[in-house]
C-alpha cells in the first residue's frame, strides 16, 4: 500500500508550515520581546490573539498618521 505524497496524517501539510512560520516571523519581528521558541511553543489562539492585537495598533498608527497629514495639509491650504 502506498500512501499519497501529501497525505498528512502524522504531521502539518506545507501550507500550515508556511502560515506557521510566518506568524512566527510576524510576532518575532513586530512583537518586540517574543522569541523564536516563545513563539513556537504558544498556543495557537494566543499566537492569534497577538497578531491581531499588532495589526490594530498598526492601522491604528496609519489612521492617527493619516489624520495627522490630512490635518496639515487642511492647515496650509488656508494660508
Amino acid at each position: 500500500m502506498q500512501l499519497p505524497s501529501d497525505w498528512t496524517f502524522f504531521g502539518l501539510t506545507s501550507k500550515y508550515k508556511v502560515q506557521l512560520q510566518e506568524q512566527i516571523f510576524d510576532l518575532v519581528y513586530y512583537g518586540k520581546g517574543f522569541s523564536y521558541t516563545d513563539v513556537r511553543n504558544m498556543p495557537v489562539y494566543l499566537r492569534i490573539f497577538y497578531i491581531r492585537k499588532i495589526s490594530k495598533l498598526f492601522d491604528d498608527r496609519r489612521k492617527a498618521d493619516e489624520k495627522a497629514a490630512n490635518a496639515m495639509r487642511s492647515k496650509m491650504r488656508k494660508k
